[in-house]
Protein backbone atom coordinates (compact mmCIF):
# COMPACT_ATOMS: atom_id res chain seq x y z
CA UNK A 1 0.00 0.00 0.00
CA UNK A 2 2.80 2.34 0.83
CA UNK A 3 4.33 1.76 -2.60
CA UNK A 4 1.02 2.56 -4.31
CA UNK A 5 0.68 5.77 -2.38
CA UNK A 6 4.19 6.85 -3.19
CA UNK A 7 3.62 6.25 -6.91
CA UNK A 8 0.33 8.08 -6.72
CA UNK A 9 1.96 11.07 -5.09
CA UNK A 10 4.69 11.11 -7.75
CA UNK A 11 2.16 11.36 -10.58
CA UNK A 12 -0.57 13.43 -8.98
CA UNK A 13 1.28 15.93 -6.83
CA UNK A 14 1.70 19.23 -8.65
CA UNK A 15 -0.02 17.78 -11.70
CA UNK A 16 -0.64 21.23 -13.19
CA UNK A 17 3.04 22.00 -13.10
CA UNK A 18 3.90 18.67 -14.66
CA UNK A 19 1.39 19.10 -17.50
CA UNK A 20 2.71 22.60 -18.12
CA UNK A 21 6.24 21.25 -18.33
CA UNK A 22 5.13 18.60 -20.85
CA UNK A 23 3.41 21.21 -23.01
CA UNK A 24 6.50 23.41 -22.88
CA UNK A 25 8.68 20.49 -23.98
CA UNK A 26 6.38 19.78 -26.94
CA UNK A 27 6.45 23.41 -28.02
CA UNK A 28 10.23 23.56 -27.72
CA UNK A 29 10.57 20.36 -29.78
CA UNK A 30 8.31 21.81 -32.47
CA UNK A 31 10.24 25.10 -32.57
CA UNK A 32 13.63 23.38 -32.74
CA UNK A 33 12.47 20.97 -35.46
CA UNK A 34 11.06 23.74 -37.62
CA UNK A 35 14.11 25.89 -37.10
CA UNK A 36 16.62 23.20 -38.08
CA UNK A 37 14.47 21.54 -40.79
CA UNK A 38 11.72 23.98 -41.79
CA UNK A 39 9.08 23.21 -44.38
CA UNK A 40 9.83 24.95 -47.66
CA UNK A 41 9.00 24.65 -51.34
CA UNK A 42 10.79 24.51 -54.67
CA UNK A 43 9.76 24.81 -58.32
CA UNK A 44 10.82 22.32 -60.98
CA UNK A 45 10.55 23.11 -64.69
CA UNK A 46 9.61 21.15 -67.83
CA UNK A 47 8.57 17.87 -66.27
CA UNK A 48 7.78 15.23 -68.93
CA UNK A 49 4.58 13.19 -68.64
CA UNK A 50 4.86 9.42 -68.81
CA UNK A 51 2.01 7.43 -70.30
CA UNK A 52 0.79 4.11 -68.92
CA UNK A 53 -1.72 1.50 -70.13
CA UNK A 54 -1.60 2.79 -73.70
CA UNK A 55 -2.39 -0.75 -74.88
CA UNK A 56 -6.04 -0.10 -74.03
CA UNK A 57 -6.03 2.14 -77.13
CA UNK A 58 -3.26 0.78 -79.37
CA UNK A 59 -4.61 -2.77 -79.18
CA UNK A 60 -7.69 -1.46 -80.99
CA UNK A 61 -5.60 -0.26 -83.94
CA UNK A 62 -5.69 3.36 -82.82
CA UNK A 63 -2.94 5.82 -81.99
CA UNK A 64 -2.64 8.63 -79.44
CA UNK A 65 -1.30 11.99 -80.57
CA UNK A 66 -0.35 14.56 -77.94
CA UNK A 67 -1.65 18.05 -78.71
CA UNK A 68 -0.19 21.48 -77.97
CA UNK A 69 2.87 20.10 -76.17
CA UNK A 70 0.76 19.27 -73.12
CA UNK A 71 2.91 16.21 -72.32
CA UNK A 72 5.39 18.60 -70.69
CA UNK A 73 4.35 20.38 -67.49
CA UNK A 74 6.02 23.78 -67.36
CA UNK A 75 6.23 24.08 -63.56
CA UNK A 76 5.72 21.72 -60.63
CA UNK A 77 5.95 23.03 -57.06
CA UNK A 78 6.84 20.61 -54.26
CA UNK A 79 6.40 21.49 -50.58
CA UNK A 80 8.35 19.41 -48.07
CA UNK A 81 10.92 19.67 -45.25
CA UNK A 82 14.11 21.39 -46.33
CA UNK A 83 16.13 18.18 -45.90
CA UNK A 84 13.92 16.57 -48.56
CA UNK A 85 13.82 19.56 -50.91
CA UNK A 86 17.62 19.76 -50.82
CA UNK A 87 17.96 16.31 -52.41
CA UNK A 88 15.03 16.29 -54.84
CA UNK A 89 15.86 16.97 -58.49
CA UNK A 90 13.68 17.23 -61.59
CA UNK A 91 14.27 13.54 -62.34
CA UNK A 92 12.60 12.69 -59.03
CA UNK A 93 9.31 14.32 -60.05
CA UNK A 94 7.05 11.72 -61.66
CA UNK A 95 4.09 12.88 -63.78
CA UNK A 96 1.91 10.06 -65.09
CA UNK A 97 -1.05 9.96 -67.49
CA UNK A 98 -3.04 6.71 -67.43
CA UNK A 99 -4.65 6.12 -70.84
CA UNK A 100 -7.49 4.25 -69.13
CA UNK A 101 -8.64 7.61 -67.76
CA UNK A 102 -9.12 9.21 -71.20
CA UNK A 103 -12.15 11.50 -71.05
CA UNK A 104 -14.75 12.24 -73.72
CA UNK A 105 -13.27 15.70 -74.30
CA UNK A 106 -9.88 14.23 -75.23
CA UNK A 107 -7.90 14.80 -72.03
CA UNK A 108 -6.04 12.46 -69.70
CA UNK A 109 -5.56 13.56 -66.06
CA UNK A 110 -1.99 13.79 -64.78
CA UNK A 111 -1.03 12.46 -61.36
CA UNK A 112 2.10 13.68 -59.58
CA UNK A 113 4.41 12.08 -57.05
CA UNK A 114 8.10 11.83 -56.24
CA UNK A 115 10.19 8.68 -56.45
CA UNK A 116 12.09 9.67 -53.30
CA UNK A 117 10.78 10.62 -49.83
CA UNK A 118 7.20 10.82 -51.09
CA UNK A 119 5.83 10.06 -47.61
CA UNK A 120 7.46 13.28 -46.36
CA UNK A 121 6.12 15.50 -49.15
CA UNK A 122 3.32 17.78 -47.94
CA UNK A 123 1.95 18.84 -51.32
CA UNK A 124 2.63 18.92 -55.06
CA UNK A 125 1.08 21.62 -57.24
CA UNK A 126 1.43 21.95 -61.01
CA UNK A 127 0.78 24.47 -63.75
CA UNK A 128 -1.39 21.93 -65.60
CA UNK A 129 -3.16 18.72 -64.68
CA UNK A 130 -4.28 17.30 -68.03
CA UNK A 131 -2.73 16.09 -71.28
CA UNK A 132 -4.67 16.98 -74.42
CA UNK A 133 -4.72 14.17 -76.97
CA UNK A 134 -6.46 13.01 -80.11
CA UNK A 135 -7.20 9.35 -80.78
CA UNK A 136 -7.73 8.04 -84.28
CA UNK A 137 -7.09 5.03 -86.50
CA UNK A 138 -3.46 4.19 -87.19
CA UNK A 139 -2.21 4.08 -90.77
CA UNK A 140 1.04 2.68 -92.17
CA UNK A 141 2.59 2.92 -95.61
CA UNK A 142 5.96 2.28 -97.22
CA UNK A 143 7.55 5.25 -98.98
CA UNK A 144 10.58 5.88 -101.15
CA UNK A 145 13.18 7.85 -99.20
CA UNK A 146 14.94 10.67 -101.05
CA UNK A 147 18.08 12.48 -99.93
CA UNK A 148 18.86 16.16 -100.50
CA UNK A 149 21.88 18.32 -99.77
CA UNK A 150 21.33 21.61 -97.99
CA UNK A 151 23.80 24.43 -97.52
CA UNK A 152 26.92 25.24 -99.55
CA UNK A 153 30.25 23.35 -99.34
CA UNK A 154 33.62 25.12 -99.16
CA UNK A 155 34.51 27.21 -102.21
CA UNK A 156 35.80 25.04 -105.05
CA UNK A 157 33.83 21.95 -103.99
CA UNK A 158 30.57 20.60 -105.36
CA UNK A 159 28.09 17.99 -104.18
CA UNK A 160 28.00 14.72 -106.13
CA UNK A 161 25.17 12.24 -106.61
CA UNK A 162 23.16 11.28 -103.57
CA UNK A 163 22.12 7.77 -102.57
CA UNK A 164 21.32 6.15 -99.21
CA UNK A 165 22.09 2.90 -97.45
CA UNK A 166 18.33 2.36 -97.27
CA UNK A 167 15.92 3.81 -99.80
CA UNK A 168 12.59 2.92 -98.26
CA UNK A 169 10.99 3.66 -94.92
CA UNK A 170 7.75 2.61 -93.30
CA UNK A 171 5.70 5.50 -91.94
CA UNK A 172 3.14 4.88 -89.20
CA UNK A 173 0.92 7.33 -87.37
CA UNK A 174 -2.52 8.91 -87.28
CA UNK A 175 -4.42 8.34 -90.51
CA UNK A 176 -5.14 12.06 -90.94
CA UNK A 177 -1.41 12.80 -90.91
CA UNK A 178 0.08 9.84 -92.78
CA UNK A 179 -2.46 10.06 -95.61
CA UNK A 180 -1.25 13.60 -96.41
CA UNK A 181 2.48 12.78 -96.61
CA UNK A 182 3.52 12.71 -100.25
CA UNK A 183 7.29 12.42 -99.89
CA UNK A 184 9.83 11.15 -97.35
CA UNK A 185 13.13 13.00 -97.45
CA UNK A 186 16.46 13.15 -95.63
CA UNK A 187 18.32 16.47 -95.66
CA UNK A 188 22.09 16.60 -95.14
CA UNK A 189 23.79 19.88 -94.29
CA UNK A 190 27.01 20.19 -96.34
CA UNK A 191 27.80 23.75 -95.28
CA UNK A 192 31.58 24.28 -95.33
CA UNK A 193 32.34 20.65 -96.28
CA UNK A 194 35.73 19.97 -97.89
CA UNK A 195 35.61 16.21 -98.28
CA UNK A 196 33.60 13.05 -97.89
CA UNK A 197 30.75 13.03 -95.40
CA UNK A 198 29.58 10.22 -93.13
CA UNK A 199 26.64 11.22 -91.00
CA UNK A 200 23.26 10.25 -89.60
CA UNK A 201 20.32 12.34 -90.73
CA UNK A 202 16.72 12.57 -89.60
CA UNK A 203 14.03 11.79 -92.14
CA UNK A 204 10.83 13.81 -92.34
CA UNK A 205 7.77 14.00 -94.54
CA UNK A 206 6.38 16.53 -96.97
CA UNK A 207 2.62 17.01 -97.22
CA UNK A 208 0.97 17.03 -100.63
CA UNK A 209 0.47 20.78 -100.14
CA UNK A 210 4.25 21.23 -99.98
CA UNK A 211 4.36 21.91 -96.25
CA UNK A 212 6.78 20.04 -94.05
CA UNK A 213 5.28 17.61 -91.58
CA UNK A 214 5.39 18.81 -87.99
CA UNK A 215 6.96 16.96 -85.10
CA UNK A 216 4.10 15.60 -83.04
CA UNK A 217 4.56 13.18 -80.24
CA UNK A 218 2.89 9.90 -81.18
CA UNK A 219 2.42 7.59 -78.22
CA UNK A 220 3.02 3.95 -79.11
CA UNK A 221 3.01 0.91 -76.91
CA UNK A 222 6.53 -0.24 -76.02
CA UNK A 223 8.31 -1.96 -73.11
CA UNK A 224 9.21 1.43 -71.61
CA UNK A 225 5.82 3.06 -71.84
CA UNK A 226 5.76 6.81 -71.74
CA UNK A 227 9.43 7.24 -72.49
CA UNK A 228 9.72 8.38 -76.12
CA UNK A 229 12.34 6.40 -78.06
CA UNK A 230 14.93 7.99 -80.32
CA UNK A 231 14.35 7.48 -84.03
CA UNK A 232 17.37 6.15 -85.88
CA UNK A 233 18.48 8.41 -88.68
CA UNK A 234 19.55 7.23 -92.13
CA UNK A 235 23.27 6.81 -92.63
CA UNK A 236 24.69 8.92 -95.43
CA UNK A 237 28.37 8.61 -96.25
CA UNK A 238 30.70 9.52 -99.08
CA UNK A 239 33.93 8.93 -100.95
CA UNK A 240 35.41 10.40 -104.11
CA UNK A 241 34.28 8.79 -107.38
CA UNK A 242 36.25 7.14 -110.19
CA UNK A 243 39.35 6.50 -108.12
CA UNK A 244 39.74 2.83 -108.99
CA UNK A 245 38.23 1.89 -105.64
CA UNK A 246 35.01 0.09 -104.86
CA UNK A 247 32.05 2.42 -105.27
CA UNK A 248 29.61 2.60 -102.39
CA UNK A 249 26.02 3.73 -102.11
CA UNK A 250 27.12 7.09 -100.75
CA UNK A 251 27.11 10.86 -100.94
CA UNK A 252 30.42 12.32 -102.10
CA UNK A 253 32.12 15.69 -102.42
CA UNK A 254 35.05 16.30 -104.73
CA UNK A 255 37.12 19.18 -106.03
CA UNK A 256 36.36 19.68 -109.78
CA UNK A 257 39.99 20.58 -110.59
CA UNK A 258 41.27 17.30 -109.23
CA UNK A 259 39.34 15.19 -111.71
CA UNK A 260 37.62 13.60 -108.76
CA UNK A 261 40.77 11.91 -107.35
CA UNK A 262 43.91 12.92 -105.48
Amino acid sequence: MKLKERLRNIFLNNIGLKLGSLATAVVLWFVITNTSNPTTQRQYSNIPVRFTNTDTITDQGEVITVLDGTDTVSTVTVRAPRSVIDVLESDNIVATADARNLTDDGTIPITFMTNRYYSQVESIKASSYNVKVSVEAEMSKTMQLKAYATGTPEEGYVVGDVTLDQNQIRVSGPQSVVSQISEARANVDVTGATGSITTNVEDHGEYSSGERSGHQRIVHRNPREGIPGKRRGDRVSGDRPDCGEEQYSERYLFHPDSGGCN
